[in-house]
């Protein structure tokens, strides 16, 4: 190795962890000190890696505020410094900081709302698949309808949380007044359609006819364990079923139909 490549190197390890070899290698500056000159770059360094950060999640930050904001970001890097050549990867443990490391441990609804932030970027990045239509459906016979099942789009992803984090989401979103943080269970699904990601509540019926989807159930077991649940009688719930799958269809939720 070169001693440009060397010296190089040796500054990299500085900035990114603060290693102290390079004072040795560096020159007494005219003013000021070598910790100030060497502070240019990795000041710098955290602030890109911060505002990287700020851009991805500006929701959390006029949630907390832009100071407390700061402080996360600058907890979150001495916490899990950036190991990516990617900026796109730097994020990826934010979920799991702030789920363990205090004082942001005491606020669960934060990495339930980080999650659902995370979740909409990352439908965007999900596998293209083809997305199933009403004409699919249209040639299917109507004693098949029973054992039909169905397979979800790669950019769908469930999520149940012990907060109001949808709801407080949806606040920061629509730019309303964030409501009282409420300790209770909410659903919700997340996908891609086209080339713009949703969000949106499910109800708790809702979330038992995803899940019961995503388990490869076919309609039919559908239909009995929304009965079984007691959400509604017998006589109702086929037509409730098949009235949510018309939703998700139009909606591009689908990809894949076929006979169990």
């Amino acid at each position: 190795m070169s001693a440009l490549a060397n010296l190089q190197q040796s500054v990299q390890a500085h900035v990114m962890g603060e290693d102290e070899q390079i004072l040795n290698q560096l020159v007494l500056p005219v003013r000021g000190t070598i910790h100030e000159r060497l502070a240019v770059y990795s000041n710098g360094y955290d602030w890109r890696l911060i505002d990287a950060l700020h851009q991805e999640y500006s929701l959390l930050a006029k949630l907390v505020g832009e100071e407390a904001f700061t402080e996360l970001a600058e907890a979150f890097i001495d916490a899990y410094p950036s190991q990516f050549y990617s900026i796109a990867r730097f994020s990826e443990p934010l979920v799991q900081f702030l789920a363990e490391q205090l004082p942001y441990s005491q606020q669960p609804h934060l990495s339930e709302v980080v999650q659902l932030i995370k979740a909409l970027i990352i439908s965007l990045e999900a596998a293209d698949a083809p997305c199933l239509n009403f004409e699919a459906l249209a040639n299917v016979a109507e004693q098949n309808w029973p054992s039909l099942s169905f397979k979800f789009h790669p950019s769908v992803q469930y999520f149940c949380f012990n907060y109001n984090s949808y709801a407080i989401w949806q606040a920061l979103v629509q730019e309303k007044i964030v409501p009282e943080i409420q300790r209770s269970k909410s659903h919700c699904v997340v996908w891609r359609k086209g080339l713009q990601s949703y969000a949106v509540a499910l109800t708790d019926v809702e979330a038992l006819v995803l899940n019961q989807l995503e388990q490869g159930f076919c309609f039919a077991d559908v239909c009995e364990a929304v009965y079984d649940k007691g959400f509604m009688v017998e006589a109702q719930a086929a037509s409730f079923v098949a009235n949510l799958l018309a939703t998700w269809l139009n909606n591009h939720l689908f990809s894949e139909v076929k006979l169990s």
